[in-house]
């Protein structure tokens, strides 16, 4: 059995075509924009948090006469810390991902 193929576009229904194409085009880019701004937001607020809790953990550190790797209330924030490094960079890479479909429309 042959496959069934649509015969071949004519310029008009090309230019037709895309012309529609491109009406969605200014949502599209509005959305990703919007979509890009809110995963800035999200990131900001995470390198701040993570920020905040470093100092604080340095501090701590500082005033302790055993190593931080002893004390297990600096363990576990050391550990909390890494986790918010990684939900940033998580956002930072979302962020790339978004411009690049950005950049791609």
């Amino acid at each position: 059995m042959m496959p069934v193929t649509n015969p071949p576009m004519t310029a008009g229904e090309f230019l037709e075509e895309y012309i529609e194409s491109l009406e969605n085009l200014p949502s599209e880019v509005q959305q990703g924009l919007q979509e890009l701004r809110r995963a800035d937001e999200q990131y900001f607020d995470l390198r701040d948090e993570y920020r905040s809790h470093w100092k604080k953990y340095i501090k701590t550190g500082k005033r302790l006469s055993t190593p931080a790797t002893e004390d297990p209330a600096l363990v576990s924030a050391r550990i909390a810390i890494e986790k918010e490094y990684c939900a940033a960079i998580k956002r930072v890479d979302q962020k790339i991902d978004i411009s690049s479909k950005l950049y791609e429309l």
